[in-house]
């Protein structure tokens, strides 16, 4: 039967003669008679003539009658030969027009016939008249049986429906209403809709269900396909009508809700009552199909039957469509050309307002919407969870609900895709639809869902966002991330994702959609993800899936990635596109994707930064959900610091029911907490949930805990239920099942207690209910609850656990039970997953349609999407890919993963993501295996292709990476050179040497003159750094990479300058390092390459004021400093040698750099070195720098102070010394260069700075060049030196300025800085460095300052007063002196010339150098010495004590006899005296004899009283006699090391003291003018002593002496008096007053100068004195104030002055006579001249007046006179009585 209707169709097929070819070939007659003929061919049937069937015979007798009357009427006969299959005539013929509502009975009873022929033959004939039109929309029909009036094309579609009654119907016949239903459905003119439609449609869809015929089947299939795409596009066609109806009647259908819901539609109901076809083929011996294998493998013959009758079928329902829709023979095109109005077009055009729709605005929508509704409710019926057979009645209507969905939504246009009913249809059935079927554990309904829901992502998106994301997040990404689905359905997942992959704008989209909105699920990350797992294998390992599977799930996870990072690329392409390709691109988007631009001209703009931000933030929210997951309370804290969460309780609450992220398991620990907040908290979260829709207990207890996971402490647990019992109780008190809330308490505490015991594996022995009765007796006010309410809580409890709603936070992992499961329990397991997967995707369906309905799809427009995209994917990109490269040799697989790692790095570097590239390229270079020849694999050397190619088309990006592709370089090169000879190398070592390799490795180089400004600058450090890993790493070193530098170089010549200058900082620091390596071959090529690199360098010019030769000629320096090589130190300075000699000309900068070589190699040990070095720099002064028109000279003088370094480097050469001198003279020459052609260190452009050029170019550096000679060189050449430098200032220091000096004596003074002479390790040294450097510099400093005072004085004066200071209190004597001696000339040759303010310098200098250089110390350390002796004393004193009282304790024994000698034995004090004696030696002796001698020098003044008078100067004589004589120790101890530089230190105080004395006497007193020229004549007021007529031969001698006496010069004040105001003479005097008091001081303590003197101090001596200071400071003093007294400008402090001669004249004269012995009387007597003559040259009016004061005294002094020669003081004592005499002062 099959066959014979294949052929049948067959022969309807368009390429046989068709119908209307027949009627066209036979003529008018043949078109009058095809109605009879039909029903003489009805009646001619056997089964017509029975007797059931006797009313079909009479009406089609009947009728067979009216048409022959009226084909005779016509001149016809029904007895011509027409054929009954030939089409009848169409309407509008000319010879007939056939009434077809008044023959219809025939028709209709023959369809009801149960004859298989007359039905298909009734069929036929309805479905010809419909396809011509003789049956059309306004015909209607009044036949016996049917009370209303109806339309004809109604009665006829129920008629032919009524014909199939299941599957014992006849398959022609089935054929036969398939055809006819598709001719009603398509038809122009009778158009069927609503109630008809679906009638028609579920007929068609219980063929296909019922039919047991293959082609029926097909046939009907094919037909509902054909229907539904009718349908879809009659509803386009009129979308302007529908379009505006909306826009014009707001109350107009445009949604689902506003929708007819009366319509009745039982297509459901009869389908699913529909016979079994699976029992019945069962009866017939047919067994159901296997299914396909996982790969999705069929038996090749039956796809190829199969095929062929699709296309046949295909051919047939496309030939029926054809003819119904242009019918052969139609005059419709033909109407345009007549005058003639055809029937049918008129009721078309009639029916216009037929088919407007009050509601939908066209019954085409609305019957396009009741179709699609009916499809998706069809396919929501539940499938049975036990294994299915596939041709079971449930699962193939499953099935063909879901193709035909499928095809609607591949066949929708553009109205479809916007309106608002569809669109709201699609959310409520089918995205719901596709809910439950998403997740069916069959795989062709499951692989049908995953087709629509791409449909919908494709055409739908932008309204089904919320949608979208339920699907992916609850279906696909559970499918797959669960271990209890099939290989089958994760290979499906897996697919559909790999198609979204592929689409670049969905991928984008996904991203910004959900990845970037805070409140919706990472969609594209965690697809990322999954597809990483799988990539790596981790999906179906616990699944048990075959290796071959596993492969292939593997394979397809990395397509899916390398398809992703595809998308990735193209989308980014445009940013980085030239603008051609940017044109031609935006070209074929605007061609191809003019929907997505429309959607994006309605979307927000979708600014990259603002995304970012987005992400960012959503980042930081899942952040503290994370957080709050692990810590709740720290992640409140988070959120709140944040602003993600509002500080207030009610938001907290809100927060915890609305976020589905959150874990249960933590919302029960927060809310169980015990603090205020957490219970404030929890009571709102209870408040907020709605209990009013669950009355009953339980129901509201179940309710309450879904939402979170009870904490498992009782505490927790208790505030909890008693909140919840709290709020129950208030909702539900009117039911009067609880008296009050605590029994509600207790009760949920009962029911959690009970849940607990009754499914808990752990309790043993379960409670009854009887227990549980007994547990809650006496709860409710000490009532029991009804037992019926609480059997019926246990009941409940015992059946069902109370669970968690919906997800736990936690997804339950099932790979330790699956491995040892059975498929019985697995398929368990499996179906309780997939139930929960399909109830909260439902659910979540549910929400999202009811959900936010502002969120809008947008739809991405811009390529720097990408960048935070791949940064948030990328660690999953990396695994996905590297570890199937890793693990996989498969040819494909390696290309995949090698594609994909190349499109990463590509993106890495286009962003700039630095952390992202650097993790990349390692990773492909790691995957070349360059470092293990032996393991090279085929997939090894096409990571060296790829990482090739990176370095080629990737260079301007990649940073840092490029050392990463620099050693695969190297590498690889080692590899090609070893691969030949390595025995144990890899069978495709070889391939590393191919020519594509070769070719590309070189073009990197070679491309390196193509890398931008900065990328070449990565290039070359990246390089440099390799070239040092070699030339470290390998023995003997590689210079692979050194040659490849100095090539690159060669290559980039051309780049401009400053590119140049960020290039040769790396590669000069590269050679600085190569040319100090301690191979000499490596380091002598590095400087041959320098120096062809510099000699280039120099050919290539310098413009003026530019420094590259400078930087590129700097490692010649770096090398000459640090390698120690004399070989290469050799041949650097021959290489700059030959580079002066030939390119002279064109060194400019460069000639620092040449000069500091030069200087280098000054320092060197080696002769040759040395001589080179010093001839080169001689022959540049000589020859270049000497002429003076040279431009040479002028470049030179550029870096004249590099050369006078040079030369400076060479007369510090101690090895050499005759060269050091020789530069020395080079250096004054310089300076005479200088003087004589100051135009080359001068700018006319500059002049106008502060300080001109020539000091700094030019004067500074010689004289700082000689001063640094003088540093570092030994005695003669520093000599020789210092005596250049003083002799050029003094020779040019007319030329310089105030300024250049202060700079110059910055200099110069270095020469005295403290911190060079501690740097010295010996005393000799500095000893020696003071006594001759610093003399004689101070002494040439001294000079050039007196020379050229009047400029000097303001700017070096205070400097060189403090130089003087220092030098002074230096610890050399001779610098001491010196210093003095220079302070004394400096003031005597300039005192003149002197501002107030130096003089102030002058005094205020030595009044701190008196303070100074007191020698306090000597107070001090006697000090310390007489303590420790009276330590010593009194320890002695005890010591005897206690020796006296342990010798009186045994003087008598117990008999009372006196104690005899003390036994041997008995050791007592007597050895402790003796320790102590012998411990304090001497200085217990000496203390004792000071005693003595200090009893009797204390005793002398009392004892003068009791004497026998005598004059004042023998009583003075006798006390001093007394006083030096007592006596002293034989020897003083030996002074320690510390003590001995303490004595030193004195000792040069004292002198400095000393010599500040003698300076403030030269400069107030001394005067280099002669007596006579004197402006002031002074004299002795005295009479003469002797008449001349008293002298004799023996007295002569005696007059002659008193003559010169009286006639000896009187003391003149100094030049310097003058200039010096009194106040600074009383400040002089001051000091010198002070430094006397402390002479003298120090004189009169005998105890302090013996302990010194015991000490150590001055041991060859005899103790130690002041007296010569204490005497000369006292002399100066007097001297000052007598030239004061006598000045007649200074008359204001004459009284002043007056009064403190008058006491330091009386006091001196009274110590003279007191204190003063016979030993020191010579020293004093000067002191005591000078009084009596200054009082003598006085005035007589103040000679008066003082020598009435010192009367008295001057009388005792000749009394000491007459102790010895009297001398000159005899004369002035003389003279002194003599004029008292005149006076008469008695």
């Amino acid at each position: 039967m099959a066959v014979d209707l294949i052929e049948r169709a067959a022969c309807s097929s368009p390429s046989a003669p068709t119908p209307a070819t027949k009627l066209l070939q036979s003529g008018p007659l043949a078109r009058g008679l095809f109605l009879a003929r039909a029903l003489q061919k009805i009646l001619a049937e056997k089964d017509t003539k029975r007797s059931q069937n006797t009313p079909l015979r009479e009406a089609c007798e009947a009728a067979l009658e009216q048409v022959s009357e009226k084909l005779k009427a016509s001149g016809q006969s029904a007895d011509e030969n027409v054929d009954a299959d030939t089409p009848m005539p169409p309407p509008g013929d000319d010879l007939v027009m056939v009434a077809a509502d008044k023959y219809f009975t025939p028709f209709r009873l023959a369809c009801e016939c149960k004859s298989a022929k007359v039905t298909r033959t009734a069929l036929d004939c309805l479905q010809k008249m419909m396809a011509y039109g003789h049956i059309n929309s306004h015909m209607m029909a009044e036949v016996e049986g049917f009370p209303d009036a109806m339309r004809l094309v109604d009665l006829v579609v129920e008629t032919i429906c009524k014909c199939f009654v299941g599957e014992a119907t006849d398959e022609s016949v089935q054929l036969q209403i398939i055809k006819a239903l598709l001719t009603a459905v398509t038809s122009n003119v009778c158009d069927i809709h609503e109630g008809t439609l679906l009638r028609a449609v579920r007929t068609c869809y219980n063929i296909y269900l019922t039919s047991r015929s293959a082609v029926n089947q097909t046939t009907a299939k094919a037909t509902l396909t054909q229907m539904i795409n009718v349908i879809f596009r009659r509803m386009e066609d009129v979308s302007d009508d529908i379009r505006a109806f909306l826009k014009n009647n707001k109350a107009g259908a445009t949604s689902v809700k506003d929708a007819d819901e009366t319509t009745t539609d039982d297509m459901a109901t009869a389908i699913m009552t529909a016979p079994d076809t699976h029992s019945a083929a069962a009866e017939n011996g047919a067994t159901p199909a296997a299914q396909p294998e996982a790969a999705g493998v069929v038996d090749g013959a039956a796809v190829e039957a199969k095929t062929e009758a699709l296309a046949v079928v295909q051919r047939v329902v496309s030939d029926i469509v054809e003819r119904a829709i242009n019918p052969p023979g139609s005059p419709t095109d033909e109407a345009d050309q007549s005058d003639k109005t055809e029937p049918a077009a008129l009721g078309r055009q009639g029916s216009e307002r037929a088919l407007q729709d009050p509601r939908y605005g066209h019954v085409y929508r609305k019957d396009a919407f009741l179709v699609l509704r009916s499809m998706c409710k069809l396919s929501m019926k539940d499938l049975p969870a036990k294994e299915i057979d596939a041709k079971s009645h449930e699962l193939r209507s499953k099935i063909l609900s879901l193709e035909l969905q499928l095809a609607i939504l591949q066949s929708a246009g553009d109205w479809f895709r916007q309106d608002p009913l569809f669109i709201d249809g699609i959310k409520q059935y089918l995205c719901v639809a596709l809910s439950k079927n998403g997740v069916s554990h069959v795989p062709e309904v499951f692989e049908l869902a995953l087709a629509i829901f791409m449909m919908l992502l494709t055409k739908f998106k932008q309204y089904l966002k919320m949608q979208i994301e339920v699907f992916l997040k609850d279906i696909l990404f559970s499918m797959l991330e669960t271990s209890l689905s099939s290989f089958r359905h994760k290979w499906l997942v897996v697919v559909t994702l790999s198609k979204i992959a592929r689409d670049k704008q969905t991928v984008i989209d996904l991203y910004l959609n959900y990845d970037c909105d805070e409140y919706l699920a990472n969609v594209l990350e965690r697809m990322i993800n999954n597809l990483s797992r799988v990539a790596q294998g981790r999906a179906s390992s616990e699944l048990g899936a075959s290796p071959q599977q596993e492969s292939n799930m593997k394979v397809k996870g990395v397509e899916c990635l390398a398809s992703l990072m595809r998308c990735l690329d193209e989308w980014s392409r445009p940013l980085f596109a030239t603008d051609d390709d940017s044109r031609s691109e935006a070209d074929a988007v605007s061609e191809s994707d003019a929907d997505a631009a429309d959607s994006a001209a309605r979307a927000q703009a979708d600014e990259a930064l603002q995304f970012a931000e987005r992400k960012q933030k959503k980042a930081q929210r899942e952040a503290g959900i994370t957080l709050f997951n692990n810590k709740p309370r720290k992640g409140i804290k988070y959120l709140i610091e944040n602003h993600f969460l509002e500080d207030t309780d009610d938001a907290i609450a809100e927060f915890l029911h609305s976020e589905e992220r959150l874990d249960r398991t933590a919302i029960g620990e927060y809310l169980g907490e015990g603090d205020a907040r957490c219970i404030r908290v929890m009571h709102r979260y209870i408040d907020l949930i709605d209990f009013s829709r669950h009355p009953e207990f339980l129901s509201s207890l179940r309710f309450f805990l879904g939402s979170f996971r009870l904490p498992g402490e009782s505490q927790k647990i208790d505030r909890l239920m008693e909140k919840f019992a709290a709020r129950y109780y208030e909702l539900h008190k009117a039911q009067g099942v609880f008296a009050s809330a605590d029994a509600a308490y207790v009760l949920a505490f009962s029911v959690i207690m009970l849940t607990t015991d009754l499914h808990s594996s752990k309790v043993k022995n379960k409670i009854t209910k009887e227990g549980f009765l007994n547990m809650t007796r006496g709860i409710n006010d000490n009532r029991d609850l009804p037992r019926d309410f609480v059997e019926g809580i246990f009941d409940d409890i015992a059946r069902e656990e109370i669970k968690l709603k919906g997800k736990s936070g936690n997804q339950r992992s099932y790979g330790s039970e699956l491995q040892n499961a059975t498929p019985r329990v697995r398929a368990q397991l499996y179906h309780e997953e997939r139930k929960n997967l399909e109830a909260s995707a439902e659910e979540a369906m549910t929400k999202a349609h009811a959900g936010r309905t502002d969120s809008e799809f947008l739809t991405a427009t811009q390529s720097e999407h990408v960048k935070p995209l791949f940064q948030t994917v990328w660690t999953s990109l990396m695994a996905g890919f590297t570890v199937p490269l890793n693990e996989s040799n498969d040819t494909h697989v390696i290309d995949e993963c090698l594609l994909g790692l190349r499109l990463c790095i590509h993106i890495a570097c286009i962003f700039d993501l630095q952390l992202e590239r650097e993790a990349f390229v390692p990773a492909l270079a790691k995957f070349t295996n360059l470092n293990n020849f032996a393991e090279i694999r085929p997939k090894n050397v096409e990571a060296v292709r790829c990482i090739l190619d990176v370095g080629i088309h990737e260079g301007d990006y990649l940073g840092a990476s490029w050392k990463d592709i620099l050693t695969c370089v190297s590498q690889l090169e080692l590899a090609q050179l070893t691969g030949s000879s390595n025995r144990r190398r890899s069978e495709y070592l070889s391939e590393t040497a191919s020519q594509d390799i070769v070719v590309a490795a070189d073009k990197i180089f070679t491309s390196s003159k193509k890398l931008d400004g900065k990328a070449v600058v990565e290039f070359v450090r990246a390089l440099c750094e390799v070239s040092i890993e070699e030339l470290t790493q390998h023995t003997p070193p590689r210079m692979y990479s050194l040659t490849k530098t100095v090539e690159i170089a060669y290559y980039n010549m051309e780049r401009i300058r400053l590119e140049w200058a960020h290039i040769w900082a790396i590669m000069g620091e590269y050679f600085n390092r190569v040319g100090c390596m301690t191979n000499e071959d490596v380091a002598f090529f590095a400087v041959d390459s320098l120096r062809q690199l510099s000699i280039k360098f120099l050919e290539k010019g310098e413009l003026a004021n530019y420094s590259f030769q400078k930087d590129f000629l700097r490692p010649f320096e770096y090398i000459m400093s640090h390698n120690k090589s004399v070989k290469l130190r050799d041949m650097v300075v021959r290489c700059v040698a030959n580079m002066v000699q030939s390119k002279a000309n064109n060194i400019r900068s460069g000639w620092k750099n040449m000069f500091f070589v030069f200087s280098l190699a000054a320092s060197d040990s080696d002769q040759n070195i040395v001589n080179l070095a010093f001839t080169t720099t001689k022959h540049i002064f000589e020859n270049y720098f000497s002429k003076t028109n040279d431009h040479r000279a002028s470049l030179i003088a550029a870096s004249f102070m590099d050369a006078v370094n040079c030369l400076s480097e060479f007369a510090c050469n101690s090895h050499f010394p005759e060269l050091s001198m020789d530069a020395i003279r080079q250096l004054r020459l310089c300076a005479s260069a200088v003087a004589d052609m100051p135009e080359l260190f001068t700018n006319p452009q500059e002049e106008a700075e502060p300080e001109p050029q020539i000091w700094v170019r030019g004067w500074f550096p010689v004289l700082f060049g000689l001063s640094r000679i003088i540093d570092r060189c030994k005695l003669d050449v520093r000599t020789r030196a210092l005596t250049v430098m003083f002799e050029i200032m003094k020779t040019y220091g007319e030329q310089f300025l105030a300024q250049w000096w202060t700079d110059l004596f910055r200099v110069v003074f270095r020469i005295f800085d403290g911190k060079k002479l501690h740097g010295m390790t010996t005393a000799q040294e500095r000893n020696e460095w003071m006594s001759t450097t610093c003399t004689h510099a101070l002494r040439s400093i001294v000079d050039v300052v007196s020379q050229f005072f009047d400029t000097l004085q303001e700017c070096v004066l205070p400097d060189l007063l403090k130089l003087l200071e220092w030098s002074i209190l230096q610890e050399s004597e001779q610098l001491a002196r010196t210093g003095a001696e220079c302070l004394h000339i400096l003031v005597m040759s300039n005192g003149f010339n002197f501002t107030d303010a130096s003089w102030s310098a002058i005094c205020d200098c030595l009044k701190s150098l008196f303070t100074n250089t007191k020698p306090v110390e000597l107070i001090e350390f006697g000090a310390e010495q007489q303590r420790r002796a009276r330590e010593r004393a009194e320890q002695k004193q005890r010591v005897q004590q206690k020796q006296q009282a342990s010798e009186a304790q045994n003087s008598s024994d117990a008999n009372g006899k006196p104690k005899g000698p003390r036994p041997s034995g008995d050791v007592g004090g007597v050895e402790q005296v003796q320790a102590v004696v012998a411990e304090g030696g001497a200085d217990t002796k000496s203390t004792a004899e000071q005693s003595s001698s200090k009893t009797e020098a204390g005793g002398a003044p009392a004892d003068k009283s009791a004497k026998p008078a005598k004059g004042g100067a023998a009583l003075l004589a006798e006390a001093a006699d007394d006083a030096d004589a007592t006596p002293l120790p034989k020897r003083a101890a030996q002074p320690q090391p510390n003590q001995q530089a303490l004595f030193s230190k004195i000792i040069i105080k004292c002198v400095v003291q000393l010599e500040l004395i003698q300076t403030v006497e030269w400069i107030v007193l001394s005067s280099t003018r002669p007596e006579s020229e004197a402006p002031v004549k002074r004299r002795l007021h005295v009479p003469s002593l002797s008449q001349e007529g008293n002298q004799t031969a023996l007295n002569r001698g005696r007059y002659e002496q008193e003559g010169k006496a009286l006639a000896m010069p009187l003391d003149q004040a100094g030049e310097m008096f003058a200039c010096l105001t009194s106040e600074r003479l009383l400040i002089l005097l001051g000091c010198l007053v002070e430094s006397y008091q402390f002479a003298h001081d120090f004189n009169a303590n005998d105890d302090l100068r013996t302990a010194l003197w015991e000490a150590g101090f001055m041991r060859n001596r005899s103790k130690p004195n002041l007296l010569k200071q204490e005497t000369t400071a006292l002399s100066c003093s007097l001297r000052i104030l007598f030239r004061l007294y006598e000045t007649e400008d200074r008359r204001e402090i004459w009284p002043e002055v007056e009064e403190r001669i008058n006491e330091m004249c009386s006091y001196t004269l009274k110590w003279y006579l007191a204190h003063v012995g016979p030993d020191t009387r010579e020293i004093w007597l000067p002191i005591i001249n000078l009084i009596l003559r200054e009082m003598l040259a006085m005035s007589d009016e103040r000679f008066q007046e003082h020598a009435a004061r010192h009367f008295s005294s001057v009388i005792e002094c000749v009394t000491v006179a007459c102790d010895s020669s009297l001398g000159v003081n005899a004369v002035f004592l003389a003279a002194f009585f003599s004029r008292c005499g005149r006076f008469k002062i008695l």
